[in-house]
């Protein structure tokens, strides 16, 4: 079947199933990437209590995963049906474990985020162009949205074999939602002919709003229009105080969070109506005044560790606008990986630069229904368990420092050119600044992905190889 006939979760069904590795080879990939971090006395030790466990429980528990094996297509997963679809739910071994279960906050540690590629060309930092460049991007991330709904979004692949493309389903309009001592992942996108949500969330201020995105018929607002919404936006925000920054309450521990949540929900009826609307979003969008932007340092500063006063960090997917144009991401990690996020956003800088950042098409498509804000009401004890979740985020963020740095002298094409894998050359990189700094070598891990496999995810590269600490040794003394 060509390219032009291929819809996208056609090869679903037919992607192979992940294998279960023996016990053999899985104890001994294990040694092989301990012995080189060991002494002999500290290895001789592993190499002892990975040998009982291999011809003991071992084999117990290995006939356990072959019997899953062999009862699912994805032994670390489980599947709930997704319209017509059967999507990953990866419960209980990983989502549950990796992501759901721990109760510690999302943010600033797990959610994953960065800046938007597009300050060198299209868009240099510059004022008065926030609402403007805004409006595109949330249309261009519209474009995905489209080609999602209608099952028309190209099919990954790795040379020519597809990748599984079910997270794609968890892109838009999902969000975590907390539990007292389990979260959940809420999905409220849906594929045609269906009608899933057509609004998105504005944050801005410590308020929240909402605006309609796509029209009666399902197809995406201009840009113009768009942008005539956000301008609304800002006007209402401008005209009243700081907001009750309720968003602050998704920084918190989940436990911490889950109580406050039902507190919110307890104070007024009108308050679980506007988190069911938060929660159905398509996209979150924060207009971040308080941030300049002025270069890749601020941006990716202000994405992971920026002001949670504007921030849901629940949502599948937050675009961060700061005063001066510049975008970054800040997203909840659970739904899918980072692979995924970045594909998206590289299609809504490609969609831009087609346009070189300036919109070319139609002005508007008619009357749009004005924004609306979601005005919480709250009380003394929630606006201290807002400052509390203020303070205590605060405090974790002020711990970390992030330095967005690159080089100019030579770019993945030399390294192409010599022979060498980028993702490698960057890995050994890691591996010898390791290295010279402490005299030893450093464990590291890799995200690999599994999409190849029926509803996978990633695994793990130990990229801290035997011959990795060889080649560093040879480095450092020549």
């Amino acid at each position: 079947m060509s390219s032009k006939q291929e819809t996208t979760f056609m090869y679903q069904e037919h992607l192979p199933s992940l294998p279960v590795q023996t016990l053999e080879h899985t104890c001994g990939k294990y040694l092989e990437s301990v012995k080189h971090l060991l002494t002999d006395e500290e290895y001789m030790q592993t190499e002892f209590v990975v040998n009982e466990f291999q011809s003991g429980i071992g084999k117990k528990l290995q006939q356990k995963l072959e019997k899953r094996g062999k009862e699912h297509r994805n032994w670390v997963t489980k599947l709930y049906i997704f319209g017509a679809f059967l999507l990953v739910s990866l419960s209980q071994w990983w989502e549950e474990e990796a992501y759901l279960r721990p109760r510690s906050p999302v943010a600033p540690l797990v959610n994953i985020g960065g800046p938007f590629m597009m300050q060198e060309d299209v868009w240099p930092p510059a004022e008065g162009t926030l609402l403007k460049r805004a409006a595109f991007v949330i249309f261009a991330l519209l474009d995905t949205w489209q080609k999602i709904y209608r099952q028309q979004l190209k099919i990954g692949k790795m040379g020519n074999k597809p990748l599984c493309m079910s997270q794609y389903l968890r892109l838009f309009s999902e969000c975590r939602i907390p539990g007292k001592d389990l979260d959940s992942l809420k999905a409220h996108f849906c594929l045609a002919p269906e009608k899933p949500p057509r609004h998105i969330m504005v944050q801005t201020n410590g308020r929240i709003y909402t605006c309609y995105v796509l029209d009666e018929n399902y197809e995406p607002l201009t840009p113009p229009d768009i942008e005539r919404q956000l301008e609304a936006v800002v006007k209402m925000a401008k005209s009243r105080p700081l907001g009750p920054c309720i968003g602050a309450l998704t920084a918190e521990d989940r436990t911490t969070w889950y109580q406050s949540r039902n507190l919110l929900i307890a104070l007024d009826g009108k308050n679980g109506e506007y988190l069911h609307a938060i929660e159905t979003a398509m996209v979150n969008l924060v207009l971040d005044y308080e941030c300049e932007g002025k270069d890749y340092q601020e941006v990716t500063h202000n994405s992971i560790l920026g002001d949670c006063r504007n921030r849901w960090f629940d949502k599948s997917i937050t675009v961060i606008g700061c005063k001066m144009g510049t975008f970054a991401t800040n997203c909840d990690h659970s739904p899918f990986d980072g692979i995924v996020e970045i594909s998206t956003m590289i299609d809504a800088s490609v969609m831009i630069r087609k346009f070189n950042g300036e919109w070319q098409g139609r002005q508007h498509i008619g009357n749009v229904t004005p924004p609306s804000e979601l005005d919480f009401v709250v009380d003394d004890q929630m606006l201290k368990c807002v400052k509390t979740a203020v303070d205590k985020y605060q405090k974790e963020a002020d711990r970390i420092i992030i330095i967005d740095t690159k080089t100019t002298m030579f770019g993945k094409n030399h390294i192409k050119r010599l022979g060498v894998h980028p993702d490698t050359f960057c890995q050994l990189a890691i591996q010898l600044a390791y290295y010279r700094m402490h005299n030893k070598p450093g464990t590291a891990y890799e995200t690999a992905q599994t999409r190849q496999f029926y509803h996978g995810r990633t695994d793990t590269v130990r990229s801290c190889t035997a011959e990795a600490v060889e080649w560093c040794k040879a480095m450092v003394s020549p």
